[in-house]
């Protein structure tokens, strides 16, 4: 007969086990792309983060809602044209370059978009633009972080 400490501590062990092999998270099995390869595609706008900063302070971070009704996207086409469409049934048409090791600029009569590449694979994109020059926050730095899917 085994003593209670022998029973405790594999009860212990099987529950730690357990909450080990349940926390492990899955990682995305996506090949990371180079700029070249995986940014040419019409990419779906999944979430667009805006952090307001003012004299260097953080003074908003927000989600902007999507809008179910318009298809959101940025559509990078082979051969450098670019349509970017968000909460709207208009696009932003222009033209738009690969440049540096991490970066995309998207120029259109509307607006200039600087994106740096943070993430990129098959699957999935995620760019951070900044700007000192927004109409709506006057005076701010304002960051946008883009993720898009396929």
């Amino acid at each position: 007969m085994k003593t209670p400490i022998q029973a405790i501590g594999i009860i212990c062990f099987i529950l730690l086990s357990s909450i080990l092999i349940i926390s492990c998270s899955k990682v995305d099995p996506s090949p990371l792309l180079t700029k070249e390869e995986g940014v040419p595609y019409k990419w779906l706008i999944n979430r667009v983060q805006l952090n307001v900063f003012t004299n260097g302070v953080l003074v908003k971070d927000t989600i902007i809602p999507r809008s179910p009704k318009p298809s959101n996207y940025i559509d990078f086409k082979p051969g450098g044209n670019f349509e970017y469409r968000f909460n709207t049934n208009f696009s932003n048409f222009g033209t738009y370059q690969l440049s540096s090791v991490d970066s995309i600029i998207a120029i259109t009569p509307a607006k200039t978009y600087k994106l740096k590449i943070l993430t990129l694979t098959n699957n999935l994109l995620t760019t951070r633009s900044t700007s000192s020059n927004d109409p709506l926050y006057p005076g701010s730095v304002v960051e946008t972080y883009h993720t898009l899917i396929r």
